[in-house]
């Protein structure tokens, strides 16, 4: 069988990429350290700003990785397990890496990743993981994957496992707002939810609150917070909303149902976020503590098919007859933004309105994903809701579809009241039937809940929604029939008029008018037919009145697009249909109109199946696994560009040409030390696809043969329209041990083919640019590893992996670079062990063909820098201090960053006074200041761990300004760039020191003086004769340097015209040859 469908709207995707370990672009000074994750196959991935880099599991060396996604939202899948997720058994979710560091379950966050387990029908749950939480109603267990251990690997081989989720992280999604929906008056008939239990599953509730003193019941924490005691406050507010008392305030201020009873399920933690988990064990709870309403003001987004939360809704409905009343969420005003669980067939689902009944902007809306159902079901008052403040005796008002839902579910207490009897689906169907309308129904629903409305009417209707399903293309001209029953609780008979509001031509009523006799039910049938051209959604709603009655019920049809199955086979490199009934393989199609991309899991042992697709255009790609018998297994991209689906057709993928894409150039023994390559295809909303295949071989270890590990792809004939092929190869000289270490070259191609994938491709020096590369050292026994990538504006922007080749320094290796082609370089400078690392990285340069160039890098002096981010600020209250670093190269353009580089303070002074001191460096720091006008020093003094560099060990810069008001402070530096050897020294006798003037924006004044002073040991320090070279440039000359062997320190002053001054000290600054 074909694996499950997976669709995924994205604007510009990269569906596949394998990310080598790698550097790429420069995170800006400040920016947020990097994070890694371990993910669940125990391969750790970690995000530096655009950096993205990978370290094997144990035992997983060869392992290569599949990235899917856009550039803010992307998963990175190792490709042993890219079929299990694929086919629905893994859940991609826990290979969404941004997604899962916003979560907060990044490596240094938590201890591993929360997991939910589920088995098979008929299987037992069962873990050897620690501290695991059954959850019955939907079969699983849910426990903590520890990042030691690589549990995939033993789940993986359970065959009871039905599928591992992501334990999901879920977040927290009265006075005017309770007679809106007419509760007083239901009040006045006698019912007010008394007796009726109602679960709050929230951040917990404050039973001390006057308003809800008595009101609880039972509590329970599901949370890592220590008790059950709301120190949030989210809950207590959606609990006084259901059920408060108006003791603290004013009666005006009571609850829907104030003589309903509480349970306080604690699943939400005091920073209002939880886990799928521990919401379903509190669903548990509350229906095994009998409530007959559960309200769930939380959610997180929903995705195709049912997750665990949307699962357990199903399950404990149907089994213990609970009511869940759920927030839509707060994702709108887009379409299809409904959360889960709300998104759950059973639950009865709240968006939000205002005062005014109309909807609020950031109330989530339908159609449901995937198969267009109406949700939500209603909507009821969610903004500025006032209500119990937990920890105070007073009240607070918030907006959300969190304070909607209680509406609700105090409205189902109240009628629960009323009719003891009622199922839980009788009473969504009464509290959607009795609503009053308004709005889009794909937006609203049915209308905003009517309390009052619903206790007085004695019709209400069997469902709330009539669905009429989603019809296969082409359509049935036989008409879909239901029926709509109609039950009277009263002591009269009641005759109904029907009147449908829905697109023209879809539906039909059996009858326009029906009596329902006292305690009787009446039925009517309704009809719906469609023609095979008009694909899309069709709601409606029938309106029942008479009697004073008046009963709404939504219907809704949705029919599937002109659609055709194509029969797929795959045949590998030898020849064979592959037969490996646990091997899952991906397969992606790309619409060219921009439709949702299409990606399957294939099992090659049954790649015959049909996978049903909309007609277009379309970039058909697919990974194929040849098995050898003498050799492992190699993996081949074969694409189909321009695949026409106008028909039921076959689809083959055939890997018996796919080859190894060599390119050959003018060094003999160059070999392919890093490959990334694309399919790019126009869209005809003017964007692009694309799919990116990487792999690195650079980092390889010693007598690894790389060749099985690269990727094959299979050459396509003729011109496809629309259709690029993009290669972004590296190349170096490979030795006799398998590695390019110390490579004397190394080709940074980026290299073109317009509508086909070529078979075979090669360049010549002379098409080249070319670097003549000095590579300093910062210390004795370091190594560089140097890394290029193109900058590119296709699908997926530029290039953010990079392979590194590996160089001992100092070096000077010779680079080639396709021309006309912006790149970004970066060295990583590490000693011995690689513990440490310096990275400089340099803007993007082009290259012309045929020139050849010089270029320095890790020169010193590495000293204090004002680049063009930096900035120095005051406004009325503060001072802010951002990206002054006091480390940065020598050169131009450069930038520098490292761990190793950062430790020391910031501190501010004012007329002598310290304003305050931090103990970190800009990044940003923002002191407190008074208004007027004052004297001021800012002083940044940092040191780097010694086992990073020997240079510029101790830094130091003292700038002192006048500051009267708000505005940019106008600063300086001066830089020194000394004629150094590639070993940072400079031969002893007299020196001349280059310089150049640094400045932030306002800083116009000229400067009036400048001193240069060099030690040997900090406390004896020889003057310098400056003498200017240009404008902003001048020559310091240095009569006498420290002894052979030694460093020599660096003092540099200058004062403009203004009276501003900077002293500039720095350590270690350059070695004495």
């Amino acid at each position: 069988m074909l694996g499950r469908t997976l669709v995924a709207v994205v604007a510009l995707a990269i569906p596949l990429a394998v990310v080598p370990p790698a550097v790429a672009d420069t995170p800006q000074p400040g920016s947020v350290a990097a994070k890694s994750v371990t993910l669940i196959t125990g391969d750790r991935v970690t995000v530096d700003g655009d950096r993205v880099g990978f370290e094997a599991g144990p035992g997983r060396k060869d392992v290569r990785y599949v990235t899917e996604g856009t550039e803010d939202d992307w998963s990175l899948i190792p490709l042993d397990v890219a079929g299990d997720v694929a086919r629905g058994v893994l859940d991609r979710s826990l290979f969404q890496v941004p997604r899962l560091i916003a979560a907060g379950l990044d490596d240094a966050s938590v201890k591993g990743l929360p997991l939910i387990v589920q088995y098979r029908d008929g299987a037992a749950p069962k873990t050897s993981l620690a501290g695991a939480r059954t959850l019955t109603s939907i079969n699983a267990v849910a426990a903590t994957a520890p990042r030691e251990r690589a549990v995939w690997g033993q789940l993986g081989q359970d065959s009871a496992v039905a599928k591992v989720w992501l334990d999901a992280p879920v977040k927290a999604s009265l006075d005017r707002s309770v007679p809106q929906i007419g509760a007083p008056e239901a009040w006045q008939t006698g019912f007010t939810g008394e007796g009726v239990k109602v679960a709050v599953l929230d951040t917990g509730v404050d039973d001390k609150h006057p308003d809800l003193v008595g009101r609880v019941e039972a509590a329970q924490n599901f949370t890592d917070s220590e008790d059950a005691v709301d120190r949030n406050g989210h809950g207590t507010h959606v609990a006084a909303t259901i059920a408060g008392q108006g003791a603290a305030g004013t009666p005006a201020r009571k609850g829907v149902a104030p003589g309903a009873r509480l349970l306080s399920g604690k699943v939400l933690n005091d920073r209002g976020s939880g886990n799928a988990s521990g919401i379903i064990a509190g669903m548990e709870w509350a229906a095994q503590q009998g409530a007959k309403i559960v309200n769930l003001s939380l959610g997180h987004p929903d995705e195709p098919g049912l997750d665990p939360l949307e699962q357990a809704v199903e399950h404990i409905s149907a089994d213990s007859g609970v009511l869940f009343v759920i927030a839509a969420g707060n994702d709108g005003p887009g379409a299809s933004t409904l959360g889960s669980p709300g998104s759950a067939d059973s639950a009865l689902t709240v968006g939000a309105v205002d005062s005014e009944d109309e909807l609020a902007s950031f109330s989530s809306r339908g159609p449901r994903v995937a198969d267009f159902a109406i949700k939500p079901d209603l909507t009821a008052p969610g903004v500025d809701i006032t209500a119990a403040q937990a920890g105070t005796t007073g009240h607070v008002a918030y907006s959300g579809t969190s304070m909607a839902a209680p509406h609700v579910a105090g409205a189902a207490a109240v009628l629960a009241q009323q009719h003891p009897d009622w199922t839980w689906q009788q009473l969504k169907a009464a509290l959607v039937g009795s609503v009053k309308p308004g709005g889009s129904l794909t937006d609203n629903g049915a209308g905003r809940v009517d309390v009052a409305k619903a206790v007085k009417q004695t019709v209400a209707a069997d469902a709330g929604t009539l669905s009429f399903g989603h019809l296969r293309w082409p359509y049935e001209d036989e008409p879909i029939e239901r029926t709509l029953t109609y039950r009277n609780s009263g002591a009269e008979p009641v005759t109904l008029d029907l009147a449908l509001d829905a697109p023209e031509g879809v539906y039909t009523l059996g009858a326009t008018q029906v009596t329902v006799p006292a305690n009787g039910t009446a039925a009517v049938t309704v009809t719906a037919q469609v023609k095979s051209s008009r694909p899309g959604a069709f709601p409606g709603r029938i309106t029942a009145t008479g009697g004073g009655v008046t009963v709404s019920t939504l219907v809704n049809l949705s029919t599937e697009v002109e659609s055709y199955d194509l029969h797929v086979k795959m045949i590998d490199q030898l020849g064979t249909v592959p037969d490996r009934p646990d091997d899952y393989m991906p397969m992606t199609l790309m619409p060219e109109d921009g439709g949702p991309l299409i990606k399957i899991g294939i099992n090659h042992g049954d790649s015959e199946g049909p996978v049903r697709v909309p007609a277009g255009r379309y970039l058909a790609y697919a990974v194929l696994r040849t098995a050898f018998p003498d050799r492992r297994d190699e993996l081949s991209v074969v694409p189909v560009p321009g695949l026409e689906v106008k028909e039921d057709r076959e689809l083959v993928f055939d890997a018996r040409d796919a080859r190894l894409l060599n390119v050959a150039t003018d060094h003999a023994d160059a070999r392919t030390a890093g490959e990334t390559f694309t399919f790019i295809q126009d869209r005809e909303d003017g964007r692009q696809w694309g799919a990116r295949f990487s792999l690195d071989r650079f980092s390889l270890p010693r007598n690894v043969s790389p060749d099985p590990l690269r990727f094959r792809v299979s050459p396509t004939e003729g011109k496809t329209r629309g259709f690029r092929f993009e290669t972004f190869t590296q190349l170096a000289a490979l030795r006799a041990d398998g590695t390019f270490t110390d490579t004397p070259y190394q080709y940074n191609l980026l290299l073109r083919r317009e509508g086909s994938v070529p078979g075979s491709l090669r360049v010549r020096d002379r098409e080249l640019g070319t670097v003549r590369a000095h590579l300093a050292t910062l210390r004795a026994d370091a190594t560089g590893a140097f890394g290029a990538g193109p900058v590119t504006d296709g699908p997926g922007g530029s290039y953010t992996s990079w392979s590194q080749a590996v160089v001992s320094l100092p070096a000077t290796p010779t680079w080639y670079f396709t021309p006309g082609v912006p790149w970004r370089r970066s060295i990583e400078t590490m000693p011995s062990g690689r513990l440490h690392q310096t990275d400089e990285h340099a803007e993007a340069d082009s290259y012309r063909a045929g020139r050849t160039e010089k270029e320095w890098w890790n020169t010193g002096v590495v000293g204090p820098a004002l680049p063009d981010n930096a900035a120095v600020t005051r406004n009325d209250k503060a001072f802010t201090i951002a990206r002054t670093p006091l480390w940065y190269p020598s050169r131009p353009g450069r930038s520098l960053m490292s761990s190793d580089y950062g430790g020391g303070t910031t501190t501010l002074l004012r007329d002598g006074k310290v304003v305050g001191t931090a103990d970190k460096l800009p990044g940003t720091v923002t002191f407190p200041v008074e208004p007027g006008r004052g004297r001021f020093q800012l002083v940044l003094d940092g040191t780097v761990n010694p086992k990073a560099s020997e240079l510029s060990t101790k830094v130091r810069t003292e700038w002192s300004f006048t500051s009267s008001g708000a505005g940019s402070v106008p600063l300086f530096v001066l830089r020194a760039n000394p004629q150094l050897d590639l070993d940072n020294a400079s031969r002893p006798g007299v020196l001349v020191l280059p310089l150049r003037l640094e400045r932030m924006t306002g800083a116009t004044r000229q400067l009036s003086r400048i001193g240069v002073e060099v030690s040997r040991d900090g406390s004896r320090w020889v003057k310098a004769v400056v003498v200017p070279s240009g404008k902003d440039t001048w020559k310091a000359i240095v009569p006498v340097l420290p002894r052979k062997g030694e460093f020599a320190s660096l003092r540099l002053t200058a004062r403009d015209t203004a009276g501003n001054t900077v002293e500039q000290t720095v350590e270690r600054a350059f070695r004495v040859r």
